[in-house]
């Protein structure tokens, strides 16, 4: 789906971030990516891969306010 086609339908919405509320959300997904690495080294393959998974959401919403969007709903 285009960008237009997302902001027409309400999935994204143009926001004014920061570089600080940009670095607080890729601190989250760092933390998170280390987090499911030691989940894997313990052998928690599960554990791991939902842990892996919430760090490349936060990586993505990261990117999105880096860009000037939001994801609209919940989170």
């Amino acid at each position: 789906m285009s960008l237009e086609k997302l902001l027409k339908n309400k999935l994204i919405a143009k926001t004014a971030s920061s570089p600080r509320q940009v670095d607080e959300v890729f601190k989250v997904a760092k933390r998170d990516l280390n987090a499911a690495r030691n989940s894997l080294r313990e052998g928690d393959f599960d554990w791991a891969l939902a842990i892996a998974y919430n760090s490349m959401l936060q990586a993505g919403r990261a990117l999105m306010l880096k860009r000037g969007y939001r994801a609209m709903g919940e989170f």
